[in-house]
């Protein structure tokens, strides 16, 4: 798997002023917890105010791509599908609300999965989500961030070939 801080991604990064042509600030990598379901909130995302620890995270997917999103208030854009809110723990991880993960066998899985309507939408465990943002999205109200998948994150390169680092094919995302 391929390690995101370890190679400069053409992204503009919370530490890095200059703009590329995505517009993209990018955050942070994070997986989603295997058996609770969890993810992480990265620290920046409080320091730029997206979210407020302790606060609600509203979840939400961008209805003609299935882009994750998630915000500080409900978003109202009729681009987007409103989900679910859910609040941030203590230890700043948020439960990535059921109706985002795939269908299954497990009781209520099966109905809460037929309310997204966007499979890309859909969250598996254990799955590595990165925490990108647009500099307006981080002013006004409400407040929100991307959570990427790969391959989202690939599509957004400038040039999906210009990684930093040795490669020598393209990178093979699990």
């Amino acid at each position: 798997m391929i390690n995101i801080n370890k190679y400069h991604l053409p992204l503009r990064t919370m530490t890095d002023a200059s703009e590329t042509s995505t517009g993209l600030i990018y955050v942070a990598p994070m997986n989603v917890q295997p058996t609770t379901g969890r993810i992480k909130i990265p620290d920046p995302l409080y320091e730029v105010e997206i979210v407020e620890p302790g606060g609600d995270i509203y979840w939400a997917y961008e209805k003609t791509t299935g882009v994750l999103v998630v915000s500080n208030a409900e978003l109202q854009d009729d681009s987007y599908h409103s989900v679910t809110d859910t609040t941030i723990y203590p230890n700043d991880h948020v439960q990535v609300p059921s109706q985002f993960f795939p269908p299954s066998r497990e009781i209520g899985t099966v109905e809460a999965a037929r309310k997204i309507t966007h499979e890309d939408a859909y969250v598996r465990r254990n799955q590595l989500r990165h925490f990108v943002y647009r500099e307006d999205m981080a002013e006004g109200e409400p407040r929100s961030c991307y959570l990427l998948t790969n391959t989202e994150i690939q599509n957004r390169l400038e040039d999906p070939d210009d990684w930093a680092g040795d490669f020598g094919s393209r990178p093979q995302f699990l």
